[in-house]
């Protein structure tokens, strides 16, 4: 742009050439003003873009992020299953990680030279076997683990995939996650309920158990845990860590054992438990043994504090591997009729 005249350059012109020379200066002002317009909006429509691609690679990134967390497994689940233990009369859940998505469970690792026994419940809330086997085995197991000489994992499985039987799953992962101390009370709820499961019904169960979490409602309602399911009950009937080798349906093994009788016979049952309590005690050291172990109803084990785990005043944070829970190779177990 020419430099603009001075008044005085500007007087010693010709008027027309003054008319002139100040068309040209407000023309190549204008023409200045064009290209600094031009400017700005190549340089907003510049920025605009990159925003806008930050803002989709955010959104990419965040949906992935809520893919994963959504198919993760439940809090608490590390084996795909929630271990109870007991403390001073009380039970609570071993606290641990999830399982990530396309992740590996981790197999609890089993107390018995402490005197425990470990038992491992795979259950299918839509079988009317496994309310029929609860009510056999349920009353005795559930008096061991608040007596500490019993621990109990529970794996929910949905081996028919239907509507009912993933419900009843989800809501047990939502309890795990959620109000994991809660865990038998809700198992009670869900084996003693009736096998229809939707989740206003599942709900309505827990509510009536005195199950109570912040967003356990919500979590229910939802379609959470549902991928967790369908690949937790795949991995139990392609293999599971017992000599029954992988399970198709409710089964209950203790010591490692499945158990095999009828899910309504007490007698068999009571055979099979003290058949694992015998495995147990022929576990403890010979130096620290006091003979064979008592029976669930009976009590005598040793506390959190002797047998390394964590009080619930602790948090019960032990990891699967520190605490009384069942392992791959050990873990003593029943499985129900249907399953024999």
């Amino acid at each position: 742009m020419p430099t603009t005249p001075t008044k005085a350059q500007l007087r010693a012109l010709p008027k027309k050439q003054r008319r002139e020379v100040a068309r040209q200066v407000n023309r190549e002002r204008r023409l200045a003003e064009q290209r600094r317009q031009r400017r700005r909006r190549i340089t907003l429509r510049v920025v605009a873009g990159v925003a806008a691609v930050a803002v989709v690679v955010g959104a990419v990134l965040g949906a992935r992020a809520w893919v994963h967390s959504r198919n993760r497994g439940p809090v608490n689940m590390a084996s795909d299953g929630i271990l109870l233990s007991g403390y001073q009369g009380q039970t609570y859940a071993i606290r641990n990680a999830a399982v990530p998505q396309g992740g590996t469970p981790v197999a609890s690792t089993p107390n018995r030279n402490l005197g425990v026994l470990d038992t491992v419940f795979y259950v299918d809330y839509s079988d009317p076997a496994a309310a029929t086997l609860w009510s056999t085995a349920g009353a005795a197991l559930t008096a061991g683990v608040e007596a500490e000489s019993v621990s109990l994992e529970i794996h929910p499985i949905a081996p028919d995939g239907s509507a009912s039987a993933v419900t009843a799953a989800r809501a047990m992962a939502c309890v795990a996650e959620l109000a994991p101390d809660s865990a038998l009370a809700a198992n009670d709820a869900l084996l003693t309920g009736g096998q229809d499961w939707t989740p206003t019904t599942a709900a309505a169960a827990l509510t009536k158990a005195g199950v109570k979490a912040d967003g356990l409602s919500g979590c229910l309602s939802s379609s959470r845990f549902t991928g967790w399911v369908h690949d937790a009950t795949a991995r139990a009937e392609a293999s599971v860590p017992f000599d029954a080798g992988h399970v198709t349906g409710t089964t209950m093994f203790m010591a490692g054992t499945p158990y095999t009788g009828a899910p309504d016979d007490k007698t068999a049952f009571a055979t099979a438990l003290g058949d694992a309590q015998a495995v147990v005690a022929a576990a403890q050291p010979s130096s620290g043994s006091t003979g064979a172990t008592s029976s669930p109803t009976d009590g005598a084990t040793s506390s959190p504090t002797d047998a390394a785990t964590s009080s619930p005043a602790d948090t019960a944070t032990a990891s699967p591997t520190d605490t009384a829970s069942p392992s791959p190779t050990d873990t003593a177990t029943a499985g129900s009729g249907s399953n024999g």
